[in-house]
Formats: structure tokens, sequence, C-alpha cells
């Protein structure tokens, strides 16, 4: 099975390997949404900028994948492209579960915080937790943040 090679690979610190594995294997499948984004998601630490593409690619493609949308949110809000990352954590937001995914919330959390958007990231993060979303401490200080700096504490 193509997980279990690829976290054999990484625990034996072989990255540069799994990723032409899989970047070999897309060759032979091009159009393998699946394996496009194991690439993806296998190159956003090592190169951003390609990560980028094969998510791009992804949604051209037609896949509307809650991961997706978040990851490249994340990547464009590290780059310090918030209307860029803001745009993509909508898309997330508005697939099913999007407000129930910790992961969304806390990228939110982030790129609202880091655009001033407190009244957002606050209406935001709340409706997750009233949809019983599991969050991250990192998000929860995000909204914690955001009520002090509307004098909500």
């Amino acid at each position: 099975m193509l997980s279990n090679r690829l976290a054999a690979l990484r625990a034996l610190g072989k990255e540069n390997e799994a990723l032409d594995y899989l970047k070999s294997s897309l060759e032979l499948t091009p159009s393998d949404s699946i394996l496009k984004r194991y690439y993806a998601d296998a190159l956003i630490l090592v190169n951003a900028t390609e990560a980028i593409n094969q998510y791009k690619a992804l949604i051209d493609g037609g896949v509307k994948d809650i991961v997706v949308f978040n990851n490249l949110a994340w990547l464009y809000f590290e780059e310090k492209s918030f209307s860029i990352a803001e745009n993509y954590i909508q898309d997330a937001l508005k697939l099913e579960n999007g407000y129930t995914n910790g992961n969304v919330l806390s990228t939110a959390s982030s790129i609202y915080l880091a655009t001033q958007q407190y009244k957002k990231l606050e209406s935001t993060f709340e409706k997750g937790l009233e949809m019983g979303a599991r969050v991250s401490a990192g998000g929860l200080l995000n909204l914690a943040e955001a009520k002090v700096r509307l004098n909500k504490v």
C-alpha cells in the first residue's frame, strides 16, 4: 500500500526518496487525485511553492476537499498573502463539516488575527464550537486574543 511505503521511507529519513517515488508514480497516473494529494501533502515542508501548485491543480480538476483548501490557506498565510489565504479558508468553511474541523478553525483564526478581523475570528470560532468542533490550543489562544482586542474580556 502506498501510504505504508511512504511512512516507511519517512521513518528511515528518506523523504527525498519518498518524494521521488510519488513524482514518478504521478508521471504514470497523472489524473490520480489521491496520489496528487499525497504528493502535495509531502511537499508542504520541503517545497511550499510546488505544494501550492499541486493543490491548485487538484482544485482546477474539480476536487473539493477540506484538507486541500485548508492547506492552501495555510501555505498562503505563511507567505503573508492574507487575502488569498482568506479566500481558500472560506472555501474550506463552506464545505460540509468545515466549521467542525479543528484544523480549519485554527487556520481561519490565524488568518483573521493576522488581518485584525477580530469579530470575524470570534464568530467563526464560536460557530465551530457550537457545532462541536474539537479545537487546538493555538486556536483558543487566537480566540482569546481577539476577545481582548474587542474588549470582551
